[in-house]
């Protein structure tokens, strides 16, 4: 990213960026808040994506991609043996700048010196960039890391300027100016979630006490801002869910869809196994609108599910228990509140 993008690019993000991240973010706001603010202002109904604001524009790595992988190696080397922890509980990171280009700047100038010049420098010339300093959060400590742009050696008119990339080549994901973590802590409150239920709190929390093993004054994003971390990474994954593959091939057990009043079936699906996903997924991927109020037995679950999963489109949703099922049959009873006691449960 050239120079004549800096003034445009970094300017803008820091005003939007000081409205989004600094004055509407409140520590004791609840997640549920901040999930239903979401919902209207970062979810394109439209092209059913989410959109929510961060730095970084690249996609996050697969968990299982080499890239990645190396990336968790180098910071696992950001520890108490390798780097010093200042007075707040941070280690002093490395600092980030771009690599070196293959070929000269637009001015015709190079981005190294020779190496018997006195200024020779392997890294080439980097400038801190308005005093920006980005707080990295890996799996064991926060970690300063100063923000350098490329310049290069052009003595007589304006040098060339890169920017640093926002984290693709390091697999970070950058929030904010100041704000970033690594595609592994995405992915593991991920595993976390799929494996124990995990909540924004309780990873939090758990990072937290993680952190203070090492140093008592170390700490964890919190919690809503977490949220935003994680929500604009997941986001940038640019995935339509409305293309899930939500029925089970080769099974024989029906999910099926009933109106309670008149006994029509809207619709089934094959499922190997009835589950919270079911409901949510098979109403998304087939109705442009869901119905204003749905009663399922288990209700309690599947409504979190629906708000962290696709909040924009459940966001009027209603969602009640019942307390017996008419038949054996897994049913879904779908209606209007108002008919609720024409129901014989």
């Amino acid at each position: 990213m050239w120079e004549d993008l800096i003034h445009t690019n970094i300017d803008n993000n820091d005003d939007e960026e000081q409205q989004l991240f600094d004055d509407n973010i409140d520590d004791e706001m609840p997640v549920s808040v901040t999930l239903s603010t979401a919902a209207y202002n970062n979810f394109n109904e439209e092209s059913g994506l989410w959109n929510f604001k961060c730095r970084s524009k690249h996609s996050p790595r697969l968990k299982d991609n080499n890239e990645l992988r190396k990336n968790i190696i180098k910071r696992d080397q950001w520890n108490d043996s390798n780097l010093v922890r200042c007075s707040d509980g941070c280690l002093k990171g490395p600092v980030l700048f771009p690599d070196i280009p293959d070929n000269t700047g637009p001015c015709g100038s190079g981005w190294l010196k020779r190496e018997d010049d006195d200024n020779y420098s392997e890294n080439g010339l980097t400038i801190h960039e308005r005093q920006r300093t980005l707080n990295i959060y890996t799996n064991f400590a926060p970690v300063k890391c100063d923000i350098h742009i490329r310049e290069c050696y052009n003595s007589i008119s304006k040098p060339c300027r890169i920017l640093w990339d926002e984290g693709d080549l390091d697999c970070l994901h950058v929030l904010s100016r100041d704000t970033a973590a690594g595609d592994e802590i995405g992915w593991e409150f991920v595993s976390m979630v799929m494996n124990s239920s995990c909540t924004f709190s309780s990873y939090c929390q758990f990072k937290n006490e993680m952190y203070k093993t090492r140093h008592n004054k170390a700490r964890f994003m919190n919690q809503t801002v977490f949220f935003n971390f994680w929500f604009s990474w997941a986001s940038n994954m640019k995935i339509d869910y409305s293309k899930v593959e939500t029925s089970a091939r080769g099974t024989s057990t029906l999910f099926l869809w009933f109106c309670a009043d008149h006994g029509h079936c809207y619709g089934f699906h094959m499922t190997g196994a009835e589950g919270r996903k079911d409901p949510a997924l098979s109403l998304y991927s087939y109705l442009e609108t869901p119905p204003q109020d749905v009663f399922y037995d288990f209700a309690c679950n599947l409504q979190e599910y629906c708000l962290n999963r696709e909040s924009g489109y459940y966001k009027n949703e209603l969602f009640f228990m019942t307390f017996s099922m008419a038949t054996p049959t897994n049913v879904l009873v779908l209606l209007q509140l108002a008919d609720f006691k024409a129901l014989n449960l």
